[in-house]
């Protein structure tokens, strides 16, 4: 044999990629599960996300609408022309308005979470009527009136009349508080009815001189119809006497 005869021999080689193939598709297989499963993932992410961002929207719209109506009441609390408070189940001060600054002579600082009520009660039988009022107000509010007077001791010590109108506020065990303070509007009372007793005395004394001068003239009239009587009768008496005298000298002359 020649060496052009040796070249062209062949040499074939035969691989199995059978296991290769089946493996590939199975991990195409696994890609494909990876795949869709991470979609599914995803869209459920998207959706607790939309879900999670509508309710931050609504809370924040909740809050954004809480926050204008705690303004809206604040301004209506502070506004009230009167003093109100706010008080907790234990009497605590929550909340004051400037008018109560105004009647008590502390600052909401000082008042708010500091100060109990009953510090400003004057009287031991209001403080134990109150008192019982609170308690009972929290069992039955319809049980306890809503509306009383009392007497109220300010910062320096000076006591003022005082109306409270009080209320549970619905679905809490905390009150809200109005007290008018009436001390001016007494004493003006007072004073009227000092001035209606002395001009009723007044007028009394003036029926009293009119009954006096009415009884004086009637008086003076009965005298003076006595004075003319008597003076008829002395004149009478006197005529009578001279007639006797004139008769008995007329007698004697003639013997």
């Amino acid at each position: 044999m020649d060496v052009d005869d040796r070249s062209k021999g062949y040499v074939l080689s035969i691989t199995d990629f059978t296991e290769q193939k089946k493996i590939e598709e199975e991990l195409v297989r696994h890609r494909d599960h990876l795949e869709e499963m991470v979609k599914e993932r995803t869209a459920k992410l998207q959706l607790v996300n939309d879900q999670l961002q509508r309710e931050i929207n609504e809370r924040r719209l909740v809050e954004n609408a809480l926050k204008e109506s705690e303004n809206w009441y604040r301004a209506i609390f502070d506004n009230t022309g009167t003093a109100t408070v706010i008080l907790d189940e234990n009497t605590t001060i929550l909340l004051a308005n400037a008018e109560h600054e105004k009647l008590s002579g502390y600052t909401r600082e000082e008042l708010e979470g500091k100060k109990c009520w009953t510090e400003f009660v004057e009287k031991e039988e209001d403080l134990g009527r109150m008192l019982n009022n609170h308690k009972l107000r929290r069992l039955n509010k319809h049980a306890a009136p809503k509306c009383y007077e009392f007497k109220f001791r300010d910062r320096n010590g000076r006591v003022k009349d005082v109306i409270l109108t009080i209320d549970v506020i619905p679905g809490t065990k905390r009150s809200v508080a109005s007290l008018l303070d009436i001390t001016e509007r007494k004493k003006a009372q007072e004073e009227r009815q000092k001035l209606e007793e002395r001009l009723h005395r007044a007028e009394k004394m003036e029926a009293l001189g009119i009954m006096a001068g009415g009884v004086a003239h009637d008086l003076n009239n009965v005298l003076g119809v006595l004075g003319g009587i008597l003076f008829q009768t002395i004149f009478l008496l006197y005529f009578v006497q001279e007639q006797f005298r004139i008769s008995d000298k007329d007698t004697k002359d003639i013997i």
